[in-house]
């Protein structure tokens, strides 16, 4: 199917136009809850949550009516097997590890206000677990998954160069956390999560992916963990702290262990009984984009 979507510049508008109504909203909602009900009971993760089913919503509705398709178009994914997951799963469980350090490192050299910290603390565990399982594990990752990788980067893989599709597409979904202090890692979790789009052309691989990032940061504010450099729950310390050793290397070993068998299982893809999607346009722009990547100019 050949999918009608943005190039650069059209899809700097679109993230423009969701960056907007998000934060207006945000601090509209915000402010109204806050008139109403005492300020530390107010539930910032689940304000965060409506703003983002609107924004997203309205965007990808304009999306939509601009390009003249359909939702289902930008849904659209290539076929895959399961033999995929656990690969996926150890490398998104390592690449959540390994950007966790990261993140140490850039607030050691950067020594961001503590405001910022104390806004992420408070707003994962001062959440309903429900309410932060519904929307950092599953509504999240779809939302953001349609929208950068289904509409954005696909189009842009159509217009422009692998490299800049890829690049632009992840620094726009950093951006959007509207924390300086999380944009270079989520900016890495973007990369990686647009290198899946293109090499499999499936949009719910993804998903996947990204609910298995976020679930893994779910799984340790419910347990409260306390494990230095990582996860600090049970108290918040603005002493910056890095983790130990033994977690880095863990971290390392799933990322290089789960990307080395997920390139090789794609591999066993392409060379298998598997039917190719010759009439699949989103999967032959990804392939062309996956030589593309492989052989620069």
């Amino acid at each position: 199917m050949n999918v009608k979507s943005p190039n650069f510049w059209q899809s700097i508008l679109l993230f423009a136009i969701l960056a907007a109504i998000h934060f207006t909203l945000q601090i509209i909602l915000y402010l109204l809850l806050n008139s109403i009900i005492t300020k530390d009971s107010v539930d910032l993760l689940l304000v965060s949550t409506i703003c983002s089913i609107i924004a997203f919503s309205v965007v990808i509705a304009v999306a939509v009516t601009w390009f003249e398709t359909n939702l289902y178009a930008y849904l659209e994914s290539a076929p895959v097997r399961l033999k995929i997951v656990i690969p996926l799963t150890l490398m998104f469980i390592g690449l959540q590890i390994a950007t966790s350090e990261f993140d140490n490192l850039i607030r050691y050299l950067i020594k961001p206000a503590d405001s910022w910290t104390e806004q992420i603390h408070k707003t994962l565990t001062g959440s309903n677990p429900v309410i932060l399982f519904i929307s950092i594990v599953i509504v999240m990752p779809f939302f953001e998954e349609l929208f950068f990788r289904g509409i954005l980067l696909r189009g842009m893989l159509k217009n422009h160069s692998p490299k800049l599709a890829l690049i632009s597409s992840a620094l726009m979904f950093g951006v959007l956390h509207f924390n300086p202090v999380l944009i270079l890692t989520t900016s890495i979790i973007g990369l990686f999560l647009g290198w899946i789009f293109i090499m499999t052309g499936s949009l719910w691989c993804c998903f996947f992916c990204h609910a298995i990032n976020n679930l893994v940061v779910f799984v340790s504010v419910i347990l409260n963990l306390e494990l230095a450099g990582y996860a600090n729950f049970k108290s918040l310390s603005p002493e910056v702290s890095f983790q130990p050793l033994w977690l880095d290397a863990l971290g390392l070993l799933l990322l290089i262990t789960g990307t080395y068998f997920t390139k090789r299982t794609l591999k066993e893809y392409r060379s298998s009984s598997l039917p190719a999607p010759k009439n699949h346009q989103t999967m032959s722009d990804n392939n062309d984009s996956k030589k593309n990547l492989d052989n620069p100019d």
